[in-house]
């Protein structure tokens, strides 16, 4: 999945964006055909309206009808704009403005498990700063095509777009070496190296 972030409400367009008003209050706007979501990461709540014909046209009407560009205005609103709501999980959903940690990167392992990873290890290792990825294959059911770009083998990916992966995808990871990682994710379609040089793993 692209990972768009936006700064202001008046950017909004047809698709999926995130926004961070402030540091603790962000947002995921989703702008579809016959439906608007927006969802409050801080209250944990999700609004939606499925009865729309143009979801971009219905924001932009509710931007100018209460004069705001303001969120938190916008959420205020929407009950009166016949939106529902839900509650959601804050572990369960994907959040690209997660909490970054530095130095050195300590993972126990169980001995016993054939230095198998958690999703929980993985979202740790991908909250800090240094951890880089890559795919090592990615298959869809295009097989030409997966087998002309080589099954995307070597194409480079960003600690944000792997969670995105692992909150929603994953299936299993291990320690392949003493700073990498073989995640493999959507039904163990495609298969991601991570690495970070300050990983250490501790068997306990």
């Amino acid at each position: 999945m692209r990972i768009e972030t936006i700064k202001s409400l008046e950017e909004i367009r047809k698709g999926t964006f995130f926004y961070q008003k402030e540091k603790g209050k962000e947002y995921e706007i989703g702008c579809y055909e016959g439906s608007l979501r927006i969802r409050d990461f801080q209250n944990l709540i999700l609004y939606y309206k499925t009865t729309v014909d143009n979801s971009v046209t219905v924001l932009k009407n509710i931007l100018e009808k209460y004069n705001t560009i303001d969120i938190e205005e916008v959420i205020k609103v929407l009950p009166q704009e016949e939106f529902e709501h839900d509650t959601f999980k804050k572990s369960n959903t994907f959040n690209p403005f997660f909490k970054r940690i530095e130095g050195e990167l300590e993972i126990k392992l169980k001995a016993g498990t054939g230095r198998r990873l958690t999703k929980t290890q993985i979202k740790k290792i991908l909250s800090h700063v240094d951890t880089i990825g890559e795919i090592e294959s990615s298959y869809s059911d295009d097989y030409a095509y997966d087998y002309a770009m080589n099954y995307f083998k070597g194409v480079k990916m960003t600690s944000v777009e792997i969670m995105y992966d692992v909150i929603n995808y994953f299936n299993s990871a291990f320690v392949e070496k003493s700073k990498e990682v073989i995640l493999l994710v959507a039904g163990y379609s495609k298969t991601i190296v991570m690495k970070n040089p300050n990983l250490k793993f501790i068997e306990v």
